[in-house]
């Protein structure tokens, strides 16, 4: 998984004074994942990533993908957040699809309104 999944991770927390605690309560993801994810010392599979992103509200989604799109490490096009973001997603899982509408949505409503 992609190091800037952590990052945003880390700055959405950050920014919004969310615990691992309290994540892991609205996730279902274990609160030692969470913490070994922040610390670095240990990956999740894009169905936990998914778990926790929807446990985020709205404004915490809307962070969370706005910095991944703000990343100074990009393509030629500056487009490897949105690119990050669609080759974490398997078009053939629910909880992906599902994500993937969300993202979309958060990204039509912060862009193009």
């Amino acid at each position: 998984m992609s190091e800037i999944f952590r990052e945003a991770f880390i700055a959405t927390m950050d920014e919004f004074g969310i615990k691992a605690k309290k994540l892991s309560a609205d996730s279902g993801v274990l609160t030692q994942g969470i913490s070994s994810f922040i610390n670095n010392k240990g990956n999740w599979k894009h169905n936990t990533l998914g778990a926790a992103f929807q446990a985020f509200s709205p404004e915490q989604k809307a962070f969370f993908i706005s910095y991944i799109t703000k990343v100074s490490d990009i393509d030629h096009k500056g487009n490897i957040g949105l690119l990050e973001l669609v080759k974490a997603l398997d078009p053939n899982n629910d909880i992906h699809r599902k994500y993937a509408g969300e993202v979309l949505e958060v990204i039509r409503q912060k862009f193009l309104s």
